[in-house]
């Protein structure tokens, strides 16, 4: 089993870097939500490029961007918001790959930035995030190959019917699959991470995972878990030979015990999710007061 980094927008020094097996996962959202822009912007773009060039310089390991994953109200606060949308129920609502076939228009746009990318830097792999079936998958393909992308790919398992379907994904010759854990273990034991039923070392999340591998075994392709994961997720990784962990830069600290020395951007991420949060906050204060003084309005007619 491999230790390899998550990243959320963090620079990252190489001597860090060369202590892990690469990078398992690049967050982009995050990008995006540091700078309170979307990928829409060219500012944004200009941005995400050069963040990710600096990063396949600085490493000939595999480094996997995952494209972005937002719900919709945290889209809705950035500038350069394609499609201003409403929902109550994220884990379900249009995200990943769901929102980018919808809007291709603007997922052409992220795409085309590691294609490009991909051109000159063949260590540099897609990992499309919150898939759900082979047909996604296909439609997402076809765009990459009308964009010239010739390097890996690989799917995100967080919906279940990923794991049920895996063969599917296998067959289609994947080369990397990736659990998100925190969303797996949200929908296959119907609870929030907030909540107290949500455990990511729970036997049913774990069987799914092992199903994962078996199957993975058979093709081989490696498996790679990632999310907000503890000690406890970890010996359990190792007791199912997966190939790689991915840690998030903010948990480094926490799971491995690398110095706070070496992680000048340790708190970034919680600094991140504050901002978002506050400015979500606003964004339903704002919506609850239009709908107030709708309301009022058509009372007094």
């Amino acid at each position: 089993m491999k230790y390899q980094l998550g990243l959320n927008a963090e620079q990252v020094e190489f001597d860090l870097l060369n202590k892990f097996n690469g990078i398992g996962m690049i967050r982009s959202e995050y990008v995006f939500r540091l700078y309170d822009e979307y990928i829409t912007l060219k500012s944004c773009q200009e941005k995400l490029f050069e963040y990710i060039e600096n990063l396949c310089k600085s490493t000939k390991n595999d480094i996997w961007y995952r494209t972005s994953d937002l719900i919709v109200d945290e889209i809705d606060v950035l500038g350069g918001c394609d499609h201003f949308l409403l929902e109550h129920d994220y884990i379900l609502g249009l995200r990943g790959v769901r929102r980018g076939l919808k809007y291709i228009d603007t997922f052409v746009i992220e795409l085309s930035i590691i294609a490009e990318l991909s051109k000159k830097y063949d260590n540099l792999n897609i990992l499309f995030s919150y898939i759900k079936d082979i047909d996604e998958l296909k439609r997402c393909k076809k765009l990459l190959k009308n964009l010239g992308y010739k390097n890996k790919i690989g799917v995100m398992a967080e919906i279940p019917s990923v794991i049920i379907c895996i063969n599917d994904f296998l067959e289609s010759g994947v080369n990397n699959i990736t659990i998100g854990v925190n969303d797996l273990t949200t929908l296959v034991l119907g609870t929030y991470r907030t909540s107290g039923y949500h455990n990511i070392n729970h036997e049913a999340v774990l069987a799914a995972i092992k199903y994962c591998k078996m199957q993975c075994l058979k093709y081989n392709v490696q498996l790679s878990v990632a999310g907000v994961l503890n000690k406890e997720f970890i010996k359990n990784c190792h007791s199912m030979n997966i190939d790689n962990v991915i840690i998030n830069y903010s948990q480094v600290h926490e799971l491995l015990d690398f110095p706070l020395a070496e992680l000048p951007y340790y708190t970034q991420l919680k600094e991140i999710k504050a901002k978002t949060k506050k400015q979500r906050n606003l964004l339903e204060l704002e919506l609850m007061k239009k709908k107030v003084k709708n309301a009022k309005e058509e009372y007094s007619r």
